[in-house]
């Protein structure tokens, strides 16, 4: 059964593993330094749904770095879409 969820940014600094398991099976995984903010440079990685294709990972990314464009100056460490 797939497991859903919004995509979300982490800050590079914090410490996450490539996948995220639920039950012993695994709903997530992680795309290190996907995004970077493009006014102050701080580094973000990206947890998606383990089905996320290509072009999904790709429109995530896309979401999530107008948002942490919008935040710069208070980048929170975990970003939601």
């Amino acid at each position: 059964m797939p497991v859903f969820f919004n995509p979300i940014a982490i800050e590079s600094s914090i410490s996450f593993e490539g996948h995220v398991e639920l039950g012993g099976l695994v709903v997530g995984r992680t795309v290190p330094d996907a995004l970077r903010c493009p006014n102050c440079g701080a580094e973000y990685s990206l947890l998606v749904p383990a089905g996320a294709s290509v072009s999904e990972v790709e429109a995530y990314r896309s979401y999530l770095s107008e948002a942490l464009t919008e935040s710069c100056g208070m980048h929170p460490p975990v970003v939601q879409g």
